[in-house]
């Protein structure tokens, strides 16, 4: 019996689950890129947690079609097992996530540790174990993905921000700091190349004028764009015609589209769309210093977007998850 962590822990865990004839697995959660450790295992099964929310389904979902892995799920399951037929690995890592909805970069700071076994009677009592609880597994049809899903989006979602270490770290620093961060979450980017109409701006002030708001309200609006996400929180850039980015700051579009019609200067009918803005985001302030710079880091990635957008789009606005364009500015 050896006790093992940092690298020879995950050593471990790639050489059982690869390289082995056959294993056993109960691991409660599974993150993304798990799958690709199951490329050469010849046979094997494996019990997850589907429903904690905290498994992602499209591991899943991938080594239900692509894989000789039999698998099946445990709503009680919080175990971290892995069984081949001459050795067991008991430990607290996942397969590439925790359990607090984190996966990739967003694990490496965590210290995991296991107890590792050849020991006969040790791997004995851990096959009897496995057998016992994959007895009591259910298998996973469609609708369990379907509804995993939908806790994983909002598990991911609420999943913790890493700001414990750094208090006073408004929103934009730490989304420098951790480009991760935005994965999965409502955060986007609005960008636009032109100002809103004169019309835009009359339907805007009238909406004000008929719900009782005054001037000095926090709402603003975007003329058009009424296909932008329920509940989503916007980081507004305007893209000058010299090259120039700017931004207003951070806005929510709200549970529920609100719109305003109004005619163009064409006579046709158009639309707004309200939002609020937000000065914080999940205990994070939105500090201007830091919006400008994080504004100027990413200005480059936005104007080539921009520019593609219009060249075979011929669109002058955007909305895009933050996520993808801080993984263009790390590719």
């Amino acid at each position: 019996m050896k006790f093992v962590s940092g690298n020879e822990y995950s050593e471990l865990v790639t050489e059982l689950v690869s390289i082995s004839e056959h294993v056993d697995i109960a691991v409660a959660f599974l993150g993304a890129g798990a799958e690709s450790l199951f490329q050469h295992t010849a046979s094997g099964r494996l019990i997850c947690n589907l429903e904690s929310g905290a498994t992602n389904p499209s591991v899943v979902k991938y080594l239900l079609t692509n894989s000789d892995i039999e698998i099946r799920s445990l709503a009680s399951l919080h175990a971290k097992v892995i069984l081949s037929r001459a050795s067991v690995l008991c430990g607290s890592a996942n397969i590439s996530a925790n359990g607090l909805g984190l996966e990739n970069a967003e694990v490496a700071r965590w210290y995991e540790a296991g107890i590792f076994s050849t020991e006969p009677s040790t791997v004995d009592a851990t096959k009897s174990w496995f057998s016992e609880i994959w007895g009591k597994a259910h298998n996973i049809e469609d609708e369990d993905i379907l509804a995993a899903e939908h806790r994983w989006k909002q598990r991911r979602f609420s999943r913790p921000t890493g700001t414990r270490s750094r208090p006073h770290t408004g929103l934009f620093a730490h989304i420098l700091d951790r480009p991760d961060f935005a994965l999965d979450r409502p955060l986007y980017i609005a960008a636009y190349t032109e100002f809103s109409s004169d019309e835009a701006n009359e339907a805007f002030e009238v909406f004000k004028k008929d719900k009782g708001f005054s001037q000095t309200t926090n709402l603003d609006f975007y003329e058009g764009w009424t296909d932008l996400p329920n509940d989503a929180y916007l980081i507004d850039i305007y893209c000058g015609p010299r090259g120039g980015v700017s931004s207003k700051g951070l806005y929510w579009t709200g549970p529920e589209k609100i719109v305003k019609e109004f005619k163009s200067k064409d006579d046709e009918i158009e639309e707004i769309r309200i939002v609020f803005k937000h000065k914080i985001y999940d205990q994070m302030p939105v500090k201007r210093t830091e919006l400008n710079n994080f504004v100027k880091s990413i200005s480059p990635t936005i104007k080539s977007i921009m520019t593609k957008n219009d060249t075979e789009r011929n669109e002058s606005s955007i909305c895009i998850p933050l996520s993808d364009i801080m993984n263009s500015k790390t590719e």
